[in-house]
């Protein structure tokens, strides 16, 4: 083997590879996160079986490397797909779909380990001392490669590139430069790898797609690392509807704004689609006590007044993946300003009723009555009995009867047997 200062790009490559492919490993917890960690670690068997190729001089040796690096050449396409559909908010990847695309990576491993008994992938390799500074290995592909593999991985590749580009017309500014910042980190290795297999590179039988890994690693990187790219992904944002009336808003783990939708900005002036991925207490700043309740709160339900003075019914509920961990919040607010209304209306109402009805059905103050007759005037000057009076005036109800000296006055002879009866009744006493 020999050293070479040419192989100094490809060791930036898997430097870069390996970070980001750890960084991904981290937050694994995410699927997005893990696809993407099995993307970039790929990337990186691919880059370091290379570079052991090239400082190799044995054909023996350098065909060995160039086996080994079609482990990561073949599931790198799969990975980022995966990856691409996790970070979009579609539904979960199921395991079927998984084992579908793994169809041809796994045949391709397979014909690559038993090539020397049927010649598919790789027909007679061999080396061209000519072709630059160093020997570069002529793999002499077979069918496999060029009408199964090749197309194949291009394919996946595209397929990962149609959804990003479809989804930069639903998303919010920071996403769109999310899916770009993919779009050129997946297109850059996918348009050399075309240009090596039509045999269109500076060197021939070169394939240069290892050293693009570094400049797609840094791009990836840097959306990483500047805009928080595993972190901040839509959370399903397609399922959702922007123009709804009801206010929404979805932090992450970290208490990041995720996504909010229009209305959200409405009712709080001072939040706007730049905000996203900062902080919601920052963001609250001053009347972070305010609303103290919602931050940390994981659910809750219960109802709070906005600086416009209309009341909101505000519910938080958790967001979680795949293995029920906690990723991050979704803040519901609905206007119930004029429910609201209506219950004060009613509730007044109420009180009003029951203030009037005890005003009717109690007697006070002073009541004018005939001192002979004994008939009382009511509030329009009318003259009524007792009875009539008391009975719309009150809830007393009159049960009749004769005192003793009615009896004597009106009804002498039946006062004396009454008189009688009740001396005998005490004697038996």
């Amino acid at each position: 083997m020999h050293f070479t200062l040419y192989i100094i790009p490809f060791v930036i490559s898997a430097v870069v590879l390996a970070i980001l492919g750890t960084y991904g490993w981290f937050h694994r917890a995410r699927a997005a996160a893990l696809a993407f960690s099995i993307a970039m670690f790929c990337m990186l068997f691919w880059t370091v079986g290379f570079i052991i190729e090239i400082i190799s001089v044995e054909l023996a040796v350098k065909v060995f490397w160039s086996n080994v690096q079609f482990i990561g050449i073949a599931i790198t396409p799969v990975a980022l797909l995966i990856m691409v559909i996790h970070y979009l908010g579609y539904q979960s990847v199921k395991k079927w779909f998984v084992v579908m695309l793994m169809i041809v990576p796994v045949m391709t491993i397979i014909l690559i380990i038993t090539n020397e008994f049927h010649h598919l992938f790789r027909g007679f390799p061999s080396i061209d001392i000519n072709a630059g500074p160093f020997s570069v290995l002529v793999n002499d592909y077979g069918p496999w490669y060029y009408w199964i593999l090749a197309p194949y991985s291009f394919f996946i590749s595209i397929a990962s590139i149609v959804l990003l580009s479809y989804s930069l017309s639903l998303s919010k500014s920071a996403y769109r430069r999310q899916s770009i910042i993919l779009i050129l980190g997946i297109s850059a290795p996918l348009i050399v790898n075309i240009l090596y297999v039509f045999d269109i590179t500076p060197i021939p039988h070169f394939n240069l797609t290892t050293v693009v890994f570094a400049f797609s690693g840094l791009v990836v990187g840097y959306s990483l690392f500047q805009n928080r790219f595993l972190d901040l992904m839509p959370v399903a944002r397609n399922l959702l509807v922007d123009y709804l009336e009801d206010a929404w808003i979805v932090l992450d783990d970290a208490e990041r704004i995720v996504d909010m939708n229009m209305a959200a900005q409405k009712l709080f002036e001072y939040l706007s689609k730049d905000l996203i991925g900062k902080p919601i207490e920052s963001v609250l700043g001053d009347k972070k006590k305010r609303y103290s309740r919602i931050l940390g709160a994981e659910k809750l339900q219960t109802e709070i007044q906005v600086q416009n003075g209309d009341y909101y019914d505000l519910r938080i509920f958790p967001l979680k993946n795949r293995k029920e961990q906690t990723t991050g919040r979704l803040i519901l607010l609905h206007n119930i300003s004029k429910r609201k209304k209506m219950e004060d209306e009613r509730e007044h109402l109420i009180t009003e009723l029951k203030d009037a009805l005890e005003r009717v059905k109690t007697l006070s103050g002073l009541i004018p009555i005939c001192s002979h007759c004994k008939k009382i005037r009511d509030d329009e000057g009318y003259w009524q009995g007792v009875e009539t009076y008391v009975t719309e005036h009150s809830e007393a109800v009159f049960s009749h009867g004769i005192c003793p000296d009615c009896i004597n006055e009106l009804y002498p002879q039946y006062a004396k047997k009454k008189l009688e009866k009740e001396q005998f009744s005490n004697k038996s006493r």
